[in-house]
C-alpha cells in the first residue's frame, strides 16, 4: 500500500469485504467533492478512488481515475514521490504512464544586484522615421480590404512580393472569392488554391509527383548500386476543399452509400467531413447524413464531439435515430443519461427559431484549463448536457439537467462563473429544484416533455 497517502492507505487495508469498500469508496468521492480547490486533498481522494475502483474489479473507472490522478501531479504543489505513486498506480493496472512534465527551477530571490554598478547614462530617444510609400501602400491595400474593396486592394499591391505582402494578397483574394457570386466560387477558389501550390512549389491536381523529383535528385549522394525502387504509395486525390464538400453534399443528398464512401474517403479527418454538411443537416436525407454519420464513427476511434453534434440534430428530425441514439447503434459513444431529454429540449428550441450548434457532453477544455477542479469532475458529468445556440444576434447556452450526481453538482457552479446568456431545463424532481435554485443561476424550466412553449417564452428575449 501507499506510503506517500498513509491515511487512505490504512483505511482501504481495513476493508476487507466488498460491501466497506463500496461504502469506502462513496465516502472517497463526497470528500473529493468537498476538497475541490485543495490540491494535496484531492490527489489524495482521487488517489483512493482508483485504488478501491481497481480492487471491486472496475477497471475503465480505475483506469480513468488513475490518468486523471498522474495529471494532478504535474501541479507545482506536488511532491516527486506523489508523482512516482501516481504512475506505479497507473503502470501497476497495465497502462503506460506519460512522461512527467518537467517543472521550471524557481527564480533565485537571493541574487542581489551589483552596488558598484555604474549606472547607464540614457539614451536620447529617436524619433520614427516617416511611413514609406510602400508601407503607407501596404496599409491603404489592408484598410480597403477591411472595407470589402477588394478590386482596389489588389491594385495597390501589385507587384509587391514581400512575405508580408503575398500573405495580405492571398488572404483578399480569399475574400473576395468567398464574398462573389455563387457560380464563380470554386473558380476563384480553384485559381488561388494553383496559385498557392505554385508559390510553395507543390504539384498542381491532376500533375504528377514527379515534378519535384529533380529537387531531390541533385541532393542525394551518388551511390555505386541503384536503389530498390520503392512501391507506388497510395495518395489520396489532391482536390481542392470546396470541391470535396460538393462532391459529398451531393453524395449524401443521393442517399446511396457507395457514393458517400467515395466522396468521405478523400478526407484527412473525419470531422471536417461532418463540417462539410453541419449547415444542410435539416434540409439533407435523414438516411444519407446517418450513412455518413456512420462511416465516420467506424474511421474515429475514440471521443468524437462532433458526431454527437450530427447524431443529436438528427434525433430530432428523425424517430429512428432519435432510437439509435438513446439505445441503438449509436449510444455508447454518443449517447448517455438524459440524451432523450436532450433531444426533446433541443427539438423544442429549434421549433422556437433558436439556431443550434455544438453540443457539449461534459466540460470543454478551454473550461478545463480555466478551470482546472473540472479536470478531475469531467469524466463524471453524466446527465448534464449543454448546447451552444444563437438566435438573432444573440449567443449562449441551452442547459439539459437530467439528474445532478455528487460530480455535477460541483461542477455546475464553476460552469456558470462563465456570464453568458442560457436557458436551461431540468428534470423534475423537488430535490434538483431545490439544489439548483440555491446557485443562483437562470430559472429553471421544469421538464416533463410537454413544456415546448415554455422553452420558446425563454428565447423571447434574445434578439
Amino acid at each position: 500500500m501507499s506510503t506517500v497517502y498513509p491515511h487512505w492507505a490504512s483505511r482501504i487495508h481495513d476493508a476487507a469485504d466488498a460491501s466497506a469498500r463500496r461504502n469506502l469508496l462513496r465516502a472517497a468521492m463526497s470528500d473529493r467533492v468537498g476538497a475541490l480547490g485543495d490540491g494535496p486533498a484531492t490527489r489524495q481522494t482521487t488517489w483512493a478512488i482508483a485504488t478501491l475502483q481497481f480492487l471491486l474489479g472496475n477497471r475503465d473507472a480505475a483506469v480513468s481515475e488513475a490518468r486523471q490522478l498522474v495529471k494532478l501531479t504535474n501541479a507545482s504543489d506536488a511532491t516527486d514521490g506523489e508523482a512516482r505513486e501516481a504512475r506505479g498506480l497507473l503502470e501497476g493496472m497495465g497502462e503506460k504512464a506519460p512522461p512527467r512534465e518537467v517543472r521550471q527551477p524557481p527564480a533565485r530571490s537571493d541574487v542581489q544586484p551589483r552596488a558598484d554598478r555604474p549606472q547607464r547614462e540614457a539614451r536620447p530617444r529617436q524619433e520614427a522615421p516617416e511611413r514609406s510609400d510602400a508601407a503607407d501602400g501596404v496599409r491603404r491595400a489592408r484598410e480597403a480590404a477591411l472595407a470589402g474593396q477588394h478590386e482596389e486592394a489588389l491594385r495597390l499591391l501589385k507587384g509587391r512580393r514581400s512575405p508580408g505582402e503575398t500573405a495580405l494578397r492571398w488572404w483578399v483574394q480569399l475574400e473576395a472569392a468567398r464574398s462573389g457570386p455563387v457560380e464563380e466560387r470554386d473558380r476563384r477558389l480553384a485559381e488561388l488554391d494553383s496559385d498557392l501550390r505554385r508559390t510553395l512549389d507543390l504539384p498542381l491536381p491532376g500533375t504528377a509527383a514527379a515534378a519535384t523529383e529533380p529537387k531531390r535528385a541533385r541532393k542525394a549522394e551518388p551511390s555505386a548500386a541503384p536503389a530498390e525502387p520503392r512501391p507506388p504509395r497510395a495518395e489520396r486525390p489532391k482536390t481542392a476543399p470546396a470541391e470535396l464538400d460538393v462532391a459529398l453534399v451531393a453524395a449524401v443528398a443521393s442517399g446511396d452509400t457507395a457514393a458517400i464512401q467515395a466522396a468521405f474517403a478523400p478526407y484527412q479527418r473525419a470531422w471536417r467531413a461532418l463540417s462539410a454538411v453541419e449547415d444542410q443537416i435539416e434540409t439533407l436525407p435523414v438516411a444519407g447524413v446517418a450513412n455518413l454519420l456512420d462511416i465516420a464513427l467506424a474511421a474515429t476511434p475514440g471521443r468524437f464531439p462532433e458526431a454527437t453534434t450530427v447524431a443529436v440534430r438528427l434525433a430530432c428530425r428523425d424517430a429512428a435515430c432519435a432510437e439509435a441514439l438513446a439505445s441503438g447503434r449509436w449510444a455508447e459513444r454518443l449517447g448517455g443519461p438524459g440524451v432523450d431529454m436532450l433531444v426533446a429540449v433541443v427539438r423544442a428550441a429549434t421549433a422556437n427559431g433558436v439556431r443550434v450548434g455544438r453540443i457539449l457532453k461534459g466540460a470543454t477544455k478551454r473550461e478545463r484549463e480555466a478551470q482546472p477542479a473540472l479536470e478531475a469532475l469531467e469524466p463524471r458529468l453524466d446527465g448534464l448536457w449543454r448546447a451552444l445556440v444563437s438566435k438573432g444576434e444573440s449567443k449562449g447556452e441551452l442547459w439539459s439537467l437530467h439528474a445532478a450526481s455528487a460530480e455535477v453538482r460541483a461542477a455546475a457552479p464553476l460552469l456558470l462563473s462563465e456570464a453568458r446568456l442560457r436557458v436551461v431545463a431540468i428534470a423534475i424532481d423537488p430535490d434538483l429544484a431545490s439544489w439548483w435554485a440555491s446557485l443562483g443561476g437562470p430559472e429553471a424550466i421544469g421538464w416533463s416533455g410537454d413544456e415546448g412553449d415554455a422553452v420558446g417564452s425563454a428565447f423571447g428575449a434574445w434578439t
